[in-house]
């Protein structure tokens, strides 16, 4: 077993200030995703929207009319911009693809996906 060396007085205050540091430093809001969060959530939503869609078999022109709108919005929205759809927009499109829309939430830890009595 390695004997560990004595911290010098500078290196104890160091690692004390870093240890306050850390306590006090601001955390950033709960919920608020950076901005490449969303990019990818966006990138990987709108190529979710045009698989479904291409699955269905329909056009952007016939979903466009399903929805009472037009083409380009159409390609808007699957290319989510410039603004973030809202729920009820995402809702006509699925309708219009004969799709459902699911929102779910998933763990970003795996393992706690599984409830306690199941261990």
């Amino acid at each position: 077993m390695e004997q560990e060396l004595p911290q010098s007085v500078a290196d104890e205050f160091e690692a004390l200030q870093e240890t306050i540091r850390r306590k006090h430093a601001p955390h950033p809001p709960r919920g608020e995703l950076l901005e490449e969060q969303l990019q990818e959530f966006l990138l990987s939503l709108g190529e979710d929207m045009r698989r479904a869609r291409w699955r269905a078999g329909f056009t952007q022109q016939q979903v466009a009319a399903m929805m009472d709108t037009t083409k380009s919005a159409v390609s808007r929205l699957e290319r989510l911009g410039p603004s973030v759809p809202t729920v009820t927009t995402l809702c006509r499109y699925a309708h219009a693809i004969e799709c459902r829309l699911q929102i779910r939430f998933l763990s970003r830890h795996p393992e706690a996906d599984v409830p306690a009595w199941l261990d």
